[in-house]
């Protein structure tokens, strides 16, 4: 077993519909590669350190991936990111072990959420 996590940053200008089409279509090339996802994690708009391609917000998505030993599956992801306009960074690590629990990041704006007392239904 081949396990990696992959973070994306979309541009701050995409809806949540726009950011789970993009999800959609990673896991779409994962499943017809013979990988499957096991945790998708949408972290919400969140600044950025410093303007990229003149965004200075971005939306955080962490997925993590079992490739079931075939690494083309990285290259395929890693091809998708780079043609889609909509992402601005990303980076693809393998991981010894994917975590049961949420990431810090999505616990982060899940309590912000929470201390705003906005829908956390959704997130």
């Amino acid at each position: 077993m081949s396990l990696y996590e992959s973070v994306f940053v979309g541009r701050q200008d995409l809806s949540t519909n726009q950011v789970s089409s993009i999800i959609d279509s990673l896991t779409d090339i994962i499943k017809k590669s013979s990988g499957s996802v096991e945790k998708k994690e949408y972290c919400g708009l969140r600044p950025l350190a410093y303007p990229i391609k003149k965004n200075r917000k971005g939306h955080y998505v962490l997925i993590s991936i079992d490739t079931k030993n075939n690494k083309n599956i990285i290259n395929d992801i890693n091809q998708f990111f780079l043609v889609n306009e909509d992402i601005i960074r990303y980076v693809t690590l393998s991981v010894k072990k994917h975590s049961e629990e949420a990431s810090s990041l999505y616990q982060q704006s899940k309590s912000f959420r929470e201390s705003r007392n906005w829908d956390t239904t959704n997130g």
